[in-house]
């Protein structure tokens, strides 16, 4: 009996999104740093690995949210098993989950400057590992009277073997 693959890749496809994504300072700077100019060049590069604190490989927790920080939610949330050959489609949601008080930045709205940086660096490309990346969604919505997020919806050609 053939052996399934269907899940094989999922885990390896967020990894080479994460790894894109935290490459880019412009990114980093935008999460780490609350003031209205996080892209000043006077300030020093974000050399802390963020994942584990404000990158989150877990489902997006209304509970998790204890500071007043900036956090990125990435996990894989539906994908299509019933392709027959060898290329389907999984959906990967990116939550930036921003605190109300942070929102705006300079007549800019910082959860869009996260978007877009997120955006340059996958959306529309072939990324090594995954093949095609496109963003193709977004919802933005309030969480409650302290955090609102803006959920970036993106759909990866994987491979899924019908077994």
């Amino acid at each position: 009996m053939p052996v399934s693959q269907k899940f094989k890749y999922i885990e390896e496809n967020l990894t080479n999104i994460l790894y894109t994504m935290v490459t880019n300072q412009n990114l980093l700077r935008y999460i780490s740093y609350l003031d209205d100019d996080p892209l000043d060049p006077s300030k020093p590069d974000i050399t802390s690995n963020l994942i584990g604190t404000q990158i989150m490989l877990i489902p997006f927790d209304l509970n998790v949210l204890t500071k007043q920080e900036i956090n990125l939610f990435i996990n894989p949330v539906q994908g299509d098993l019933s392709v027959k050959r060898p290329i389907g489609t999984h959906t990967f949601i990116i939550d930036i989950v921003v605190p109300n008080k942070f929102w705006l930045l300079k007549g800019k709205i910082r959860a869009f400057r996260i978007a877009d940086e997120i955006a340059s660096n996958i959306d529309g490309l072939n990324i090594a590992g995954i093949g095609w990346v496109e963003i193709n969604r977004y919802k933005i919505y309030s969480l409650n009277n302290a955090f609102s997020s803006l959920s970036l919806f993106v759909d990866v050609g994987g491979v899924t073997v019908k077994a």
